[in-house]
């Protein structure tokens, strides 16, 4: 199958990322790519344009999102951690429905800055999942670099006790990045401790090389600031970009710097995402539906000045609004 971009953000990463679908389809299709997921943050907003738009480019789809995880619960408001990334993709059917779940909680029960999910959660809506730990905001990345290898080591273990080794996977990537390389060490040893898999990916925020002040732009309305901020937000380097197989395959598998072995990680690290991309089938066959009309429920009256939906209220009760 080739290389398989498994970490990708498009549009729908609302003021993170700048790729619209149709450019990350062109791009897979100019490298010849088999298949291509779709993992925006926290949400599912672009699943069925994506699975729409897909089949006009041969490419199979993944669904996916990259999850905001909080490590004290979802309704814990306290300051300290707000929440790591983890990023899921959908197996099979079952697996897109529970992403579904996953996303909707998170904005329904979790929302504190971001829409998160738990361990309580995951433990629910877990079957047909691929989990990845994701990039270095990820729930072992972060610990690692803030000096807590329990934390991660215990995450690890959590995770993969919960979907089992074969379906959680230790996110590696290399933007060019000099703490990249003694986070990759980590993890990869992290990953030989645990006996989980490693998967290499690139984090694609933008299409091109050239589209990274764009990109830093959209960061910086997202966080009320101008480019000319003295706290301005900006991701380092310009390598988050969609790469082609070849410059994504030279850059993926980082050497060990201190001494983890003569050779680079196990290769199969840096191609595990074309044996996900083959247990990930072609997915939403009751996608459509999702976006029919339905009937309008009984006494569901929808006239008004602004079109609200509205139901008869209860005895001695106002009129609510919603169905």
């Amino acid at each position: 199958m080739g290389f398989v971009h498994l970490h990708v953000h498009s549009e729908y990463s609302i003021l993170d990322a700048t790729c619209r679908i149709e450019e990350l389809l062109l791009k897979a299709k100019e490298y010849g790519m088999k298949a291509l997921a779709l993992t925006d943050h926290g949400n599912l907003c672009g699943a069925i344009e994506f699975h729409h738009k897909v089949k006009n480019y041969g490419i199979k789809p993944i669904i996916g999102t990259e999850l905001y995880f909080a490590p004290r619960g979802r309704f814990d408001r306290m300051p300290g951690p707000r929440y790591y990334h983890l990023l899921a993709l959908a197996e099979n059917e079952q697996g897109y429905k529970n992403l579904l779940k996953l996303s909707s909680l998170g904005y329904t029960e979790g929302f504190y800055y971001k829409p998160r999910i738990d361990m309580e959660l995951l433990e629910r809506y877990s079957d047909g999942l691929i989990l990845t730990s994701a990039c270095k905001s990820g729930i072992l990345a972060k610990p690692l670099l803030q000096g807590n290898r329990q934390e991660a080591e215990n995450w690890g273990r959590a995770l993969r006790d919960l979907v089992g080794p074969e379906n959680f996977f230790v996110e590696i990537q290399n933007h060019g990045l000099p703490e990249e390389r003694e986070l990759n060490d980590s993890l990869i040893e992290l990953a030989r401790r645990l006996e989980l898999p490693l998967l290499a990916t690139n984090d694609v925020h933008y299409i091109a090389p050239e589209d990274c002040e764009a990109h830093e732009v959209l960061l910086n309305i997202q966080s009320d600031k101008t480019v000319l901020s003295e706290d301005r937000r900006s991701f380092e380097g310009d390598q988050y970009y969609f790469k082609s197989a070849d410059r994504a395959d030279g850059r993926a598998i980082p050497r060990p710097s201190r001494g983890i072995g003569e050779q680079p990680p196990d290769r199969r690290a840096m191609q595990p995402e074309v044996e996900v991309g083959r247990r990930s089938p072609a997915l939403l066959r009751a996608a459509p539906g999702a976006a029919q009309s339905g009937r309008i429920p009984e006494g569901v009256d929808i006239s008004g000045s602004r079109g609200a939906l509205r139901r008869p209220a209860s005895p001695g009760g106002s009129p609510a609004a919603g169905v």
